[in-house]
């Protein structure tokens, strides 16, 4: 992380929860909006991943004073997804039954995390609707993904995605990439603009 730092450090607020919240409070008093996340990888014991929701639960606390909605973005494989899917829905249910005001919206890992994701998503999504969920369009799947979770009222954070994928999973070629992720936007913009009439 240290290593990273200088050049990552203009999408983080700041390397430990005492001194990001000076810099997330000075975000928002500026108008803009922003997506707050606990760095992190997959975890390989049940004990990290705890610790991991501890973090989220810290920073759930120490936000109350600033008495702002703010949206966070969290990795499943932080809270155990690799070792117990029911495990990993158990913590996303205790930080989703914590966050208030504030929304969560699940980042999208490697393709074979995508489909467990999207399920323990709608899980807790039934009982706290504040759950959103990331969608990425390099893959071959996510028309019918987002087609789902807008018939199920989950709310999208629409990406190109990062991850090295297989042929037979991903588009390759960033002009399709490009091309498709407009197309999804395009759905989303529909379904917002027939809601509004």
């Amino acid at each position: 992380m240290k290593l990273l730092y200088p050049f990552a450090k203009r999408f983080i607020a700041r390397p430990d929860l005492k001194t990001a919240l000076p810099a997330i409070r000075r975000v928002k008093e500026s108008g803009y909006f922003s997506s707050i996340d606990v760095l992190g990888e997959s975890v390989a014991t049940r004990p990290q991943a705890e610790a991991a929701k501890y973090e989220y639960l810290k920073l759930f606390e120490s936000l109350d004073s600033i008495n702002h909605s703010f949206d966070f973005s969290v990795k499943l494989p932080q809270l155990g997804l690799d070792i117990d899917k029911e495990f990993c829905t158990e913590n996303l249910g205790q930080l989703a039954q914590a966050m208030g005001n504030h929304t969560i919206r699940l980042d999208m890992e490697d393709s074979t995390r995508t489909q467990s994701t999207l399920e323990i998503c709608e899980e807790v999504h039934r009982t706290y609707p504040h759950l959103g969920q990331a969608i990425q369009a390099y893959l071959f799947r996510p028309e019918n993904d987002v087609r789902h979770c807008i018939e199920n009222r989950i709310s999208i954070r629409l990406c190109k995605g990062a991850y090295k994928e297989p042929l037979d999973v991903a588009l390759q070629a960033m002009d399709k990439i490009r091309a498709n992720f407009f197309k999804l936007a395009c759905q989303l913009l529909a379904v917002c603009n027939h809601s509004s009439v």
